[in-house]
């Protein structure tokens, strides 16, 4: 169904993959952001775990084409233990582009920028930013509002004709890798 509307980029958020669902996104040529099963983290004072499940994750996972990234976690706050985390993924996997998932560090030492929710002016902001950005989490899908959706389908029409807009102006910009749909 992604491939038939015309995705080609999958980011799997703070859960781990599994091997069927890797393997399936190798064979349909789908990218995938692989993410640490890390979120809301102090940045601090959980190094061992941090550091342990990322290399767990980057050590199964490695060996799929469809990796994209790492991401070393989600909506934290960049600390010690992340930059341990940095340093270690790097060392072991030094091919694969590294990114911190929107936790405000826009300045952490990982080669891609993420941005979540930018709004419409997101990809002219990034357009001349120091490292390439993806919007690795837009646009919300109507998942939120079951009981709107069913008694006003017109809504999905509605939040159609935003993708539109925010698609032409990502596509257009020389700093926005693209997005991924949250939910």
């Amino acid at each position: 169904m992604f491939r038939d509307g015309n995705c080609n980029f999958l980011r799997t958020s703070h859960y781990p993959d599994s091997e069927e669902f890797l393997d399936a996104c190798d064979e349909l040529g789908l990218f995938v952001g692989s993410e640490a099963p890390m979120c809301w983290s102090p940045g601090a004072g959980h190094r061992e775990l941090l550091v342990g499940q990322t290399l767990a994750m980057v050590r199964y996972n490695r060996r799929h084409p469809c990796i994209l990234y790492w991401s070393l976690g989600n909506e934290s706050q960049w600390g010690a233990d992340f930059a341990a985390s940095a340093e270690a993924v790097k060392a072991f996997d030094p091919s694969v582009p590294r990114i911190f998932s929107d936790g405000g560090g826009y300045n952490a030492p990982v080669e891609l920028i993420s941005r979540h929710y930018p709004g419409l002016n997101g990809p002219n902001a990034v357009a001349k930013a120091a490292k390439p950005t993806i919007f690795d989490e837009y646009i919300h899908l109507n998942c939120y509002n079951r009981h709107e959706l069913e008694t006003d389908p017109g809504l999905r029409d509605v939040w159609g004709r935003g993708f539109e807009v925010m698609w032409d102006k990502m596509r257009a910009s020389q700093g926005c890798l693209g997005g991924s749909i949250w939910a």
